[in-house]
């Protein structure tokens, strides 16, 4: 019974472990995504504000009052 408990000890620090492991990663990745998205939006900003037809936008009006 103590060596099948240690055995599913033992298989839990591995799996925590790589639990840690994996959520890192993932934190990385989104992370570089988040840096990305970042970027692009404000190029896209700067695309879309420089428009003529801006001025009279009804949804530049919008996003301006909130």
């Amino acid at each position: 019974m103590e060596e099948a408990r240690l055995h599913l000890k033992d298989q839990l620090l591995c799996l925590e472990t790589e639990q840690e492991s994996i959520l890192g990663v993932i934190g990385k990745e989104i992370d570089a995504a988040c840096k990305t998205f970042s970027r692009d939006s404000m190029e896209k900003l700067k695309v879309l504000s420089s428009g003529p037809d801006i001025l009279y936008d009804p949804h530049r009006w919008l996003a301006e009052s909130k």
